[in-house]
């Protein structure tokens, strides 16, 4: 990476971001954006440019910048109009636990919305304004959540107001839900056109561990959540099917809000995320009778815990 100041080398990542990464939230993201800079003990000043991060980062601009502007809200850069971006200090005097704070009060927020949704306490319709007050924040913060709501499938803009998927939160929605993906996902490996690739794999794994590797404040079920959706859609891509692949991208949004509590269960996510290493364990070994009985059963022990998450 090379940022733009006087006499500064800056380091490789030790972990390559992953391409399967591209569209995880700007949380997680500018929490990478951060780590990333305090190793390259950059001085106050610097310019952080759009171009170095996307190379680096192995995604598209939008994410980036959308997380450049997380971090300068949050204080830790500075935006001048038409130059970009500039630190406001020694990028190595960051405080780790200052950053993990700033930065996933966005994430903190969406997930207090959909966890109220998920119990009741939002009604099918919504207004900006009746979420600001609910919890505190602007209009204008009020109207982003809303947004981003809207770009996750999670709720749609109406005539009166936001209407969350109304399908989205029941006990039998997430039953129906799994006897789907039970009935779709482990034929996949077994499709004549299957082709795996190598890299891919090796990125989703490094994905995975370093999910399992972050502190609980950048651990959040939104990022849980890109994570195991873009594992299921990369097996659903190597099908070379795109019925297959289509009805797990569909799929992939329409659970999210049903298994949102799921994400907070570190003892289950721990769990999902090994069954998901050794599916890529079968995968690369090329045993694909293996990797669709492994996917079976992973799906089958998610459908259990939802259950049990629900009874409790």
């Amino acid at each position: 990476m090379q940022i733009e100041t006087p006499n500064t080398n800056l380091p490789s990542p030790r972990l390559r971001p992953s391409a399967l990464a591209g569209d995880l939230t700007r949380v997680p993201l500018a929490a990478r954006i951060v780590a990333y800079l305090r190793e390259a003990d950059l001085p106050g000043g610097a310019h952080v440019t759009e171009r170095e991060l996307v190379e680096a980062f192995g995604v598209s601009r939008t994410p980036i910048r959308k997380a450049l502007a997380a971090l300068s809200e949050h204080g830790l850069l500075s935006a001048k109009r038409n130059r970009g971006f500039f630190l406001n200090q020694r990028s190595a005097d960051f405080d780790p636990s200052e950053v993990e704070q700033r930065v996933t009060e966005a994430s903190s927020l969406f997930n207090r919305i959909a966890t109220d949704r998920l119990r009741g306490v939002l009604p099918d319709c919504i207004r900006a304004g009746d979420l600001a007050t609910r919890y505190e924040i602007g209009r204008r913060r009020a109207r982003q959540v809303l947004d981003e709501l809207a770009e996750e499938g999670v709720a749609a803009p109406g005539r009166d107001g936001w209407q969350f998927n109304a399908a989205l939160s029941t006990h039998q929605a997430s039953e129906d839900s799994f006897a789907f993906r039970a009935a779709i996902e482990p034929q996949i490996p077994m499709l004549p056109g299957f082709r795996i690739d190598l890299r891919q794999i090796q990125l989703c794994r490094e994905d995975h561990l370093r999910f399992l590797e972050m502190g609980p404040g950048f651990r959040t079920a939104r990022h849980g959540y890109k994570i195991d959706a873009n594992f299921h859609e990369m097996i659903a891509a190597f099908g070379n099917n795109p019925y297959f692949r289509a009805a797990v991208e569909k799929q992939n949004r329409l659970r999210q809000l049903l298994e949102y509590q799921s994400y907070a269960d570190m003892p289950r996510v721990r769990a999902w995320c090994m069954e998901h290493l050794s599916i890529l364990d079968a995968l690369e070994a090329d045993d694909r009778k293996l990797a669709s009985r492994l996917l079976a059963t992973h799906l089958s022990n998610a459908a259990a815990a939802s259950r049990t998450s629900a009874a409790a």
